[in-house]
């Protein structure tokens, strides 16, 4: 194998080593024991010739790992099979996140994960330092289903983020400054917009993982692991239509909020437009053509304004002890 080829193989042996990196030109898949299980890592997409030259894998699935389109998918070879999912990535605390495909090719006694373009990075979807002696006995299958559910953990872990984030805005919306959340919901309803899609896609492929005909070579328990792993795909979809739900309750309440104070402002433009309207009237009779006594006095227009000044305060006070403003 060439030494700059991105490709780490690790065996876990159940009986007698702890899981430590090999060569994979050194090991014999056809001889692994039962009791072993071959992790062999891709990083670049050269490596794919490697693996093809070692393990034989079909030729159609190949053709599935070499395709460029990065939406999930399942192909059923006989003896192995190829699947792609995609794990979330968060980027931020705003709810922005990045999604990362994953394919997993599994045989007998090996499993083959690519994450293509992730260079020099650990492996988000199964900590290494996690690997114990007796995952060995567990069969290539039911190692992919332990990836997958890591695979839908991310999803748990980015709609925790978002209730968070969600939290924060309905907080936000409480205080006098809430007409700035707008932007905040935006990002976040596209967020769960965009999550909900990502998880829809995987429909297919997880439905087919756990169908009765698929892979009729394993097990009981793998296929018992690839029902668990429907299960909680069923789970996560229904976390991520509760995000959503909780984005629209943010909305609701900011749009709540801003009728609110819609109305108090349009109270208090009401209440001024009575008492003004108030003051036109008196302004308008005592501006009829028309003699008074009030007209020759001296004072009269000053007396007419101090009695509209007083009823204004008065009017206010008692608008301000019926809590009217």
């Amino acid at each position: 194998m060439p030494a700059n080829t991105p490709l780490r193989a690790t065996l876990i042996d159940a009986e007698h080593h702890d899981p430590r990196q090999v060569d994979v030109w050194s090991i014999d898949v056809d001889a692994l024991a039962d009791t072993q299980l071959l992790w062999i890592e891709l990083q670049d997409a050269d490596a794919l010739d490697v693996i093809d030259e070692r393990l034989g894998i079909p030729a159609e699935v190949m053709a599935a790992l070499r395709a460029p389109d990065a939406s999930p998918g399942l192909l059923d070879a006989g003896d192995c099979f190829w699947l792609r999912a995609c794990s979330i990535r968060c980027r931020d605390a705003d709810g922005d996140f990045d999604v990362q495909a994953l394919d997993l090719v599994a045989g007998r006694n090996f499993v083959v994960s690519f994450r293509n373009g992730v260079e020099d990075e650990p492996d988000a979807i199964l900590d290494r330092t996690a690997l114990r002696r007796d995952l060995g006995r567990l069969s290539a299958a039911s190692f992919v289903a332990a990836r997958l559910h890591a695979v839908l953990s991310t999803y748990f872990d980015a709609v925790s983020r978002m209730e968070i984030l969600a939290e924060r805005i309905d907080q936000a919306i409480l205080d006098p400054g809430h007409t700035r959340c707008m932007d905040d919901l935006r990002r976040l309803l596209r967020s769960t917009s965009r999550l909900r899609r990502v998880l829809a896609s995987h429909r297919s492929l997880f439905t087919g993982l756990a169908r009765p005909d698929f892979s009729p070579t394993e097990g009981h328990a793998s296929r018992r692991h690839f029902a668990a792993v429907d299960e909680k795909y069923e789970r996560a979809m229904d976390v991520v239509e509760n995000s959503r739900d909780l984005v629209i309750g943010c909305f609701e309440l900011f749009s709540s909020r801003t009728a609110l104070s819609t109305n108090q402002t349009m109270r208090i433009l009401t209440f001024l437009t009575v008492l003004i309207g108030t003051m036109a009237v008196v302004t308008g009779i005592f501006g009829m053509n028309f003699d008074t006594r009030l007209f020759d006095s001296a004072t009269g227009f000053w007396i007419t304004i101090g009695g509209m000044a007083t009823t204004a305060v008065l009017v206010l006070l008692v608008a301000r002890w019926r809590r009217w403003l």
